[in-house]
């Protein structure tokens, strides 16, 4: 793996507000979540219980559900908030520059 750099994942616009897009840098598959008043985070997308991918979740406010089994984590911590979900997810420092939606990784 290089060294961490911001890398451009998407245009704003391509994410609906409370929605999540997936996107993959260097063969990992990242879940960014854009909220209602325009903030964006990035969190790994792969579910810690599970194995389910994130990207098919349910956002509400700052929180993603997984598809699966209903875990949900906090996308600003990674914290796993509801059971069955019990360990973390990696976040990823993210930003918008522009209209590009960057991740540092």
């Amino acid at each position: 793996m290089s060294e961490p750099t911001w890398k451009i994942v998407s245009k704003i616009g391509e994410i609906a507000s409370d929605d999540v897009a997936c996107v993959e840098i260097d063969g990992v598959k990242i879940a960014v979540v854009r909220t209602t008043d325009n903030q964006v985070f990035a969190i790994d997308s792969q579910c810690s219980h599970g194995r389910a991918s994130l990207t098919d979740g349910y956002v509400d406010g700052l929180e993603i559900e997984c598809p699966k089994h209903n875990g949900r984590f906090n996308v600003v911590t990674g914290e796993a908030v509801a059971s069955p979900a019990r360990m973390p997810l990696q976040t990823y420092p993210c930003r918008i520059t522009g209209e590009c939606v960057e991740i540092y990784y």
